[in-house]
């Protein structure tokens, strides 16, 4: 999740530069796909509990309000 969160604030900040979509592919091809289901886990088990005690379910928490 936090290596999530840091592509998602980056992408936030870069969003207008055009060589920013060469990243957005890389990201989502090499390391994104990769850990899917690993992501799946965590935005089941994140968005069914509220449990924000746990550091992935309040990264995801952090991400999904601000992204």
């Amino acid at each position: 999740m936090k290596i999530l969160k840091e592509y998602l604030q980056y992408f936030e900040k870069n969003k207008t530069n055009p060589q920013l979509q060469y990243f957005v592919n890389e990201f989502i091809d090499k390391y994104y796909n990769a850990k899917e289901s690993e992501y799946k886990n965590i935005f089941t088990s994140c968005d069914d509990n509220s449990d924000t005690s746990k550091e992935h379910c309040n990264l995801y928490k952090q991400c999904n309000d601000k992204f």
